[in-house]
């Protein structure tokens, strides 16, 4: 069917688009937290109550507890075992406390007690129990053992050298007994340990002197050996006389050299240059003298050539005296030439010689540095072998001087006593604790509840999940809300007008005649995403406190499946809508009046095998068409969304839609799938109601929130089809 005009729905308010009332997840879990405030309540009671009676039901245990002293062996000590730098130190008292848990002092206090056969609290129950753990045999030694540790507490105190052992049991006798035996025992063993690594390193030192006096013989044979072979002559000074002889080869070599170089270089000069025309013969004094008498003889020669002719006899004679002359000087010439040619091989020969000598010499000379060597060699493994032999003695010796010597100092401080008072359980530790697990548990409850929780609790919430505002918000009534009629709700208004719910839904009459520009509009369908939410008993009062304000007002029961109206009204159902939409019966007659003045209601009447088929008739479009010409308001009580699609009929049928929404009740699911429908099918949802509200630690104070557009003049009636 179509109407003619229609209003804008609802925008989405601000509210709607948020993560949450402050924008954001924290504020949510926070309010949820506060929501459960009384279930984290219960459950830090709960283990608060828990702990105390597991505190009161628990044995007393008892610590006995001994103050040992345990120093590192002194310098003067003898321990081959003990450390000596810093790391040994730590690595000392590292062991110390280690074996004071070791399963071996356990047994050997436990055997020393007669734990295992006397009757102790601790080894008869506790052990008993452990037995009866396998299938009621008795309990083996490493069972025993490892009961007996985990009662046993090693603390070293800071700072010191001093460590506390302590021993928990049932009984003050036997803790204090078990702590003073094992710090007596742990002193017993570490000296028997001693002894036993005392008696091994004399062993072994024993060994090890005899291995190094056979060594040392042995060095002392070769080095005599060495000693023997080089004749009683030292290597070494040997080696150094050779040396100092051979450093005055080299200097002689150094100029031996040079001298071959210079007759080098003069024999060269004068095979260049010739015998005749070097300098050394011009300047020799002879070849000068015969110079001269050849130059006069010559001139002569040539003054008498210019009287007499060669061949006569003067001139043959003077002839003969110039060849005699000039074979004088070729003669001194080629002399000259030889004794520089001689001296240069006489300079050569003696640089061979020396070079000889020289690397003889050196060849002498590493022999002798090599037999020094290894004669040194042969002198320090002697040497060596002595001071280990020494050493090992005199070890030796102080073993055997300090047969009791200990690898340390160990004593009781102070020993321990019977206790007075338990060590647990402690009540206000262990109420402490339980108050801690029980907030913790109980805030991570709420936590999860909250997350896990998708119902839709306040204001905030519904504005969100419905797109539109909550026009009023309906307080919890317990007595009202069981009633599965709705009758107390609905009577409500009148009985207790000064009341919360009274004052609740004049506030949402209010709303809905601000909604229009001529009040509320006419026909008004109440629906709800699911049954059971009081969608029937807001109808209702909504429709008795209108007609206390006046109005004229019809209640049509509109729900075929499940009527409840009439049971409110406490009127009969035997005609009703069903009649008027089936056999065509006159609303007016099928109309009751109520106790309120101008209220009528309409039943469901008997229920039709198809409810969703009689109100999509066209005598149902009459039928509310003559119903609001005639009537105020009309107010439509219709089924469930969910499921069924009489509700989207009657959205269609009305004016107006209102969506009623049980706190933490309603699903925000179930409530988005029924508010696709209804605007699948053109409703015109105005708003919300919040029944079943109970004021929570986010509550703004209001009985209704702000309805922007409602409440602003913004209009969103239709009229009436």
């Amino acid at each position: 069917m179509s109407h003619s005009a229609t209003g804008p729905t609802y925008p989405l308010t601000e509210a709607a688009t948020a993560g949450g009332p402050d924008g954001s997840d924290r504020h949510r879990y926070w309010t949820g937290v506060l929501r459960r405030r009384w279930s984290i309540a219960a459950i830090t009671l709960t283990a608060i109550v828990l702990a105390l009676l597991m505190t009161r039901l628990a044995a007393p245990m008892y610590r006995g507890s001994v103050l040992l002293q345990i120093e590192h062996a002194a310098a003067g000590q003898v321990d081959p075992t003990a450390p000596t730098n810093a790391d040994g130190q730590s690595a000392f008292y590292g062991t110390q406390f280690e074996l004071l848990r070791s399963r071996a002092l356990a047994r050997r206090v436990i055997d020393q007690l007669a734990l295992r056969a006397t009757p102790r609290p601790v080894f008869a129950e506790l052990a008993a129990g452990v037995g009866s753990l396998w299938t009621g045999r008795p309990p083996e030694p490493a069972e025993l053992e490892t009961l007996f540790l985990e009662h046993l507490t090693v603390t070293p105190v800071k700072d010191s050298h001093l460590v506390r052992i302590a021993f928990d049991s049932p009984v003050p006798d036997e803790a204090a007994a078990v702590a003073n035996a094992l710090a007596a025992g742990f002193i017993s063993a570490t000296r028997e340990r001693g002894d036993q690594a005392r008696a091994d390193a004399r062993a072994a030192l024993a060994e090890q002197s005899r291995q190094v006096q056979a060594d040392l013989a042995a060095a002392e044979r070769r080095l005599a050996a060495a000693t023997s072979a080089a004749e009683g002559i030292d290597p070494e000074a040997q080696a150094q006389l050779l040396m100092t002889r051979l450093s005055e080869l080299s200097r002689e070599q150094a100029a031996v050299e040079a001298a071959r170089i210079a007759a080098q270089a003069h024999h060269q000069q004068l095979a260049r240059e010739g015998p005749a025309r070097s300098a050394e013969v011009l300047a020799n004094p002879l070849i000068q003298t015969l110079k001269e008498r050849q130059a006069e003889l010559s001139a002569r020669y040539q003054e008498k050539l210019q009287v007499y002719k060669p061949d006569y006899p003067k001139m043959k004679q003077l002839r003969q005296q110039l060849d005699v002359i000039e074979q004088q000087i070729e003669q001194e010439s080629a002399g000259i030439g030889d004794a520089a040619r001689a001296a240069y091989e006489t300079t050569v020969r003696r640089e061979t010689r020396l070079a000889a000598r020289i690397d003889a010499l050196k060849s002498e000379v590493l022999a002798l540095q090599t037999s020094a060597a290894r004669y040194q060699e042969l002198q320090r493994a002697v040497d060596t072998q002595r001071e280990r032999h020494a050493g090992l003695l005199e070890r030796l010796k102080a073993i055997e001087a300090n047969p009791g010597s200990a690898p340390g100092t160990i004593a009781i401080v102070d020993a321990a006593q019977p206790p007075r008072t338990p060590i647990a359980p402690l009540l206000w530790h262990n109420l402490a604790i339980a108050l801690a697990i029980g907030l913790c548990g109980g805030i991570a409850f709420a936590v999860v509840s909250e997350a896990l929780d998708d119902t839709l609790k306040t204001s905030a919430d519904t504005e969100r999940g419905v797109g539109a505002p909550v026009l009023s918000r309906i307080p919890w009534m317990a007595a009202g809300h069981q009633d599965p009629h709705g009758a107390v709700l609905i009577w409500l208004p009148l009985r207790d007008p000064r009341g919360a719910v009274a004052a609740a839904y004049r506030s949402l009459c209010a709303a809905l005649n601000r909604a229009g520009d001529d009040g509320a509009p006419r026909v008004i369908h109440f629906c709800s995403a699911a049954a059971g939410e009081g969608k029937t008993s807001c109808a209702g009062a909504t429709a008795v406190t209108f007609a206390r304000t006046g109005s004229k007002v019809l209640l049509i029961d509109c729900d075929l499946r499940r009527p409840s109206i009439h049971h409110a009204f406490n009127l009969p159902n035997t005609r009703g809508l069903a009649n008027c939409l089936s056999d065509g019966a006159d609303p007016a007659a099928v109309a009751q009046a109520t106790a309120v003045a101008g209220l009528f209601v309409i039943s469901s009447g008997p229920r039709p095998p198809h409810s969703a088929a009689l109100l999509g008739t066209a005598r149902m479009t009459d039928l509310i068409r003559d119903a609001a010409r005639r009537f105020d308001q009309v107010i439509l009580d219709g089924p469930p969304v969910a499921g069924r699609a009489d509700a989207l009929i009657l959205a269609g049928l009305a004016q107006a839609t209102l969506m009623v929404v049980a706190a933490s009740t309603t699903r925000a699911g179930a409530l988005t799938g029924s508010l696709r429908r209804l605007r699948g099918a053109n409703a015109n949802i105005l708003g919300a109601i919040l029944v079943k509200y109970r004021r929570g630690p986010d509550d703004d104070g209001s009985d209704a929130a702000s309805p922007r557009g409602v409440l602003t003049g913004e209009r969103t009636r239709r009229t009436a089809p």
